[in-house]
């Protein structure tokens, strides 16, 4: 058998529409499925301060957690937690997703996508700067 990567449930077309009306979905595609910083804020507290489990937490955010699975739940949970240890926030992630049929998207999710990239390029533009500042630095001494 060829290729040893995790397999996972891919989403139907009709899936990935009801993910994308949920205002908490950031972005989604037939593989994976990524969350707006306020739902993983509002996840956080449910989970943490209302002892809530996170299949209760997703029902509550209307977000249907068999659709997910239950591997896609934990590990929703795993990360946002590694998330906040590691950040102490939750933030847009800066890595742009490319949607595989991006001819597809409505004008809303285009100028979504777009601001994202946007984001995604400032930040990456700003990386560079530091990294160029750092080389005159050390070419100086």
């Amino acid at each position: 058998m060829k290729g040893t990567g995790i397999r996972r449930n891919r989403f139907t077309e009709r899936q990935i529409e009801i993910l994308r009306r949920s205002p908490y979905v950031r972005y989604v595609c037939d593989c994976s499925v990524s969350f707006t910083s306020e739902f993983k804020k509002e996840f956080w507290r449910l989970y943490s301060e209302e002892n809530m489990a996170p299949f209760d937490i997703l029902e509550r955010l209307g977000i249907d957690y068999y659709m997910l699975g239950s591997s896609r739940v934990q590990g929703i949970t795993n990360n946002i937690k590694k998330e906040l240890k590691r950040n102490g926030n939750f933030a847009e992630k800066s890595k742009i997703p490319v949607p595989e049929n991006s001819g597809n998207l409505s004008a809303e999710e285009e100028v979504k996508q777009l601001r994202l990239e946007i984001e995604y390029l400032r930040q990456e533009q700003e990386f560079l700067k530091k990294i160029i500042e750092a080389e005159r630095e050390g070419k100086s001494k």
